[in-house]
């Protein structure tokens, strides 16, 4: 049975159980900042299970992507994998076990003709409810229903805190034993395969470890499709699965292998990119970045790891493209996110290949070439090309004699923090590197030196993500915002904050951070920045600086300007109302470049982050290739012409559900509660653009679009593989811009003697007619210097039988001192040159070894190395030609005549 056929098998069969069919959530679930990924069917609906939100059916089901990143490294075998497809239903305070237990049975064996002797079940070690259900009403024999504890999987828990349950385990015998008819799942994994998992959620876990039952009971079951593949194709492997064959068989043939009788080792790399290169296109396609930490680092290390993988199978030309297309192929009508999102995966991955390929290339060549044959007790060897290779080999030396002479054979964790540290060459590659050559890789040693590093990065940082957030938690009671209906509020003083400490009273003069009951001062969230203003207490003023938000609670960080503040006093909140426009202008600019954006340049377009600050704002965007200044241009005049329109800048309140179920926009990686706030920038009715924007967005607007005034794009530029930024600027702001631009424009104008609209055509005339001046200028000087070439080598000096030409010359760029001295070796045959010039008053040198000299031992770089010591400067070079600049022009006549010396005891040397 193909994939496609069990995916829609299960969704049908439960439909007509009367439960809802749900489509797949992005692999990043927004609104769960507690998980990278959707790692399992379920996490979509956490809020229905805690109570958060009302789904819109007490009954659902699904065939939810997932991602998992505790089996990256065994990916390769037969049955591991990082992204998969959980097929699930759910009930929410509906049915129970019963239900649970025998329409999962029904659909296996009778809708899926599954051998019910082939079947065997696990139940936790006290569900006497679950055993009997299995026994008398599905009618299993008792040796096929196996009592499990915890630790072997048969208990589910959201956390320490929360729901909990029982579990119910489906396996599958594939390796079908009659002399071992009582042999269970934990007996021989091998043998066993877990196909569906029923979580029967009907407890609440609390703190000191202890149950109540849950008002409501709850399913959760998930069931594996790639397993069911396996199951149902009669395979070994997930990897012989339709799901998996045709992605193989495409990367096999780019580097001439067979899956099926390949090597182990080959076997290995192959599955690795296709599981690999399956996943990444998902999780691109579902808004994740290349990075260094968090979800980009996770996508970046299958992206590494693939490529390390394509290389030792030999395949050199890029992969990583193709075998996205591939996956769009095979996978696209399901998940049609991945077709839309094509030209975003592919700029990604075209650019993190080429970059790491590189990066690849020097880990191999410092591993292979300095470091592994070390370890092997070998002396010298090949030395490496790699930039820096002589200070990492001091530094191998060193790491290795301070190893104990009894030390496992392995690379020290300490060196593979130097290759990462300086070189960007991943961990686990290093592994994987080592494992080649029978060696094994200190992890603890690297995570000991990745510790040291970070704790020198934590050094000074801001208070409040130290220890001390701890303080916050202990204020008890919560603040509540009023800011998106005014600017000024009455509120009492919660608490204030001193040097860490909770204090009752503070000074004039006194750094404080102040909490309020009740406050219109937005604290720094989404982007924004945070309300600066003031606090009026009958006792003294408090002059605040910033906002930020510690849980329930919001913190005005400030200093005590007059007076006195107490807890417990009452003060007059006002915020300040020219930094607040201006936040509220540029934040309402951000939705609508984001909206012109995605409209010029196309859907793939996502708000990867931004900085709203009062006078300017900064937007990254993913976007795999740089805009055009025409695209640019559109974007521009789009944004504009919505500002002129004066939109209405209108705000509701609404499930998330709802919002995203009327088009509103979710930012990557922004945390969501279950109601949110949408931000429509909507024509009223009749419609001329209709919704231009609509947005979750919890930061403060413009009223309308025409408040923003002026908008101009200040740059535009790459900050990452398929990320860009944008930075802004609108109002007075944008105004100042444009004026100091158009007044630079005039003078332009003034100095070339033309209007401004002719100042660009009178530019490029004037720097062609400049280049072809400096073309005939270096004619001139080149056929000057072939003229007195002649001339200086007939001056050759003898120098211990090495004939040496010394001279200054007047030539006016490096590139006619270079042609000089060529020209000078020609005509000398067999000697040293060394020329001199000052063009534009700094003195440059160049140093020219006949081959034959150079063999000998004579070399350019050093030279003219000890010559541009005597003008103040430096340089170097190769043995046969060398160049060099200096820093006192005064100095390079009697930095010429010590040539001769030079040369002469390099010589002698």
């Amino acid at each position: 049975m193909h994939s496609s056929e069990i995916r829609r098998a299960f969704t049908d069969f439960f439909v007509d159980k009367s439960h809802q069919a749900v489509a797949s959530a992005p692999l990043v679930a927004p609104g769960d900042p507690t998980l990278l990924f959707t790692s399992a069917g379920m996490v979509p609906f956490k809020p229905y299970f805690l109570g958060q939100a009302e789904p819109p059916n007490p009954r659902l089901t699904s065939v939810q992507k997932c991602f998992r990143t505790t089996d990256v490294d065994e990916v390769g075998d037969a049955t591991h994998l990082t992204m998969f497809e959980m097929l699930g239903n759910f009930s929410i305070g509906d049915y129970f076990k019963r239900e649970a237990i025998t329409w999962a049975w029904e659909f296996t064996t009778q809708v899926m003709g599954v051998p019910a002797d082939r079947l065997a079940v696990t139940v936790f070690t006290d569900d006497d409810d679950a055993y009997a259900i299995w026994r008398d009403d599905v009618g299993l024999p008792e040796n096929r229903i196996f009592r499990y504890g915890a630790d072997q999987g048969n208990y589910w828990y959201a956390g320490e805190e929360g729901p909990c349950g029982p579990c119910s385990e489906l396996h599958y015998d594939m390796q079908p034993n009659p002399a071992a008819p009582d042999e269970g799942p934990a007996d021989n994994e091998d043998r066993w395969l877990e196909i569906w998992n029923l979580v029967f959620m009907q407890f609440q876990c609390l703190k000191d470890g202890s149950k109540t039952p849950l008002p409501k009971e709850n399913i959760d079951t998930g069931a594996g499709l790639e397993r069911w593949a396996m199951m149902l194709q009669d395979t070994t492997s997930v990897y012989e699965t339709d799901l998996f064959a045709s992605l193989l068989n495409f990367i096999g043939a780019r580097c001439d292998r067979d899956h099926k009788t390949a090597s182990e080792k080959d076997q290995r790399a192959l599955r690795v990119i296709a599981e690999h290169g399956r996943a990444m296109t998902f999780l691109v396609s579902d808004g994740v970045i290349p990075s260094n930490e968090g979800r980009g680092y996770v996508l970046r290390r299958l992206i590494r790891r693939a490529l390390y993988m394509a290389q030792s199978l030999g395949i050199q030309d890029p992969i990583l493209v193709d075998v996205a297309a591939q996956v769009r192929d095979e996978m696209g009508d399901v998940y049609p996110e991945i077709r839309e999102q094509a030209a975003l995966t592919d700029g990604i991955l075209n650019q993190e290949e080429e970059r790491f390929r590189r990066t690849l290339a020097t880990g191999q060549d410092l591993l292979e070439r300095l470091i592994i044959p070390r370890l092997a007790g070998e002396t010298g060897g090949a030395s490496s090309t790699v930039a820096g290779a002589r200070s990492l080999s001091e530094t191998i030396d060193r790491i290795l004699a301070d190893l104990p002479d009894d030390a496992p054979a392995a690379i020290p964790g300490e060196i593979g923090f130097v290759l990462y540290d300086t070189y960007g060459f991943p961990p686990e590659l290093t592994r994987e590197v080592a494992a080649q050559h029978d060696l094994g890789f200190d992890a603890e040693g690297f995570e000991a030196a990745m510790a040291e590093q970070r704790a020198r990065g934590r050094a000074g940082r801001d208070f409040r993500q130290g220890s001390e957030a701890a303080v916050f938690a202990s204020i008890e009671g919560q603040s509540e915002f009023s800011g998106y209906s005014g600017t000024q509020d009455q509120a009492s003083v919660l608490a204030i904050v001193v040097d860490g400490e909770v204090v009752p009273r503070a000074e004039a003069g006194q750094e404080v951070d102040v909490v309020l009951t009740r406050s219109p001062f937005y604290p720094e969230g989404g982007g924004q920045m945070g309300d600066a203003g003031l606090l009026q207490a009958e006792q003294g003023e408090v002059e605040v600086r910033d906002t930020q938000a510690q849980g329930d609670l919001i913190v005005h960080i400030g200093v005590v300007r007059t007076g006195s503040i107490a807890t417990g006093d009452s003060v007059n909140a006002g915020v300040d109302l020219e930094r607040r426009h201006g936040l509220m202008r540029n934040h309402t600019a951000t939705h609508l470049l984001h909206a012109a954006l995605r409209q010029v340049l196309g859907d793939h377009v996502r708000q990867a982050g931004s900085l709203v600050a009062p006078d300017r704002f900064r937007f990254d965007y993913t976007q795999p290739e740089q805009p055009d200044a025409n695209q640019l241009a559109e974007v521009r005049t789009l944004v504009s012409a919505r500002i002129r329109d004066d939109i209405p800048v209108e705000t509701n309140e609404m499930s998330y559900e709802d919002a995203l179920d009327v088009g509103a926009t979710a930012i990557f990686g922004e945390k969501y509660a279950t109601d949110v706030r949408v931000v429509e920038i909507c024509d009223p009715d009749p419609h001329v653009h209709d919704c231009f924007s609509k947005e979750l967005c919890g930061g403060t607007h413009a009223p309308r679009t025409g408040f923003i005034g002026g908008f101009e794009i200040v740059s535009e530029g790459s900050v990452g593989a398929g990320l860009r930024r944008i930075e802004a600027v609108t109002g007075a702001v944008a105004d100042g811009w444009r004026a100091e631009r158009l007044a630079a424009l005039d003078s332009v104008a003034a100095l070339v003697r033309s209007t401004p609209l002719e100042a660009a055509a009178r530019v490029e005339a004037l720097q062609a007619e400049l280049s072809d001046s400096r073309r005939r200028l270096a004619e001139v000087e080149r056929q000057a210097s072939s003229g007195s070439a002649a001339g200086l080598a007939e001056q050759a000096q003898d120098v211990g039988g090495i004939s040496v030409v010394v001279s200054r010359v007047d030539v006016t760029s490096a590139d006619a001192l270079r042609e000089a001295g060529d020209e000078v070796k020609r005509q000398l045959g067999s000697g040293v040159v060394v020329l001199g010039a000052v063009p534009d008053d700094r003195p440059l040198f160049v140093a020219m070894v006949t081959p034959d000299l150079a063999e000998s031992g004579l070399h350019a770089g050093n030279i003219i190395r000890e010559v541009a010591k005597l003008a103040g400067g430096g340089g170097g070079g190769k043995p046969q030609m060398a160049q060099a600049g200096g820093k006192d022009a005064s100095k390079l006549d009697e930095a010429l005549s010590a040539v001769a010396g030079i040369v002469e005891a390099q010589r002698g040397g």
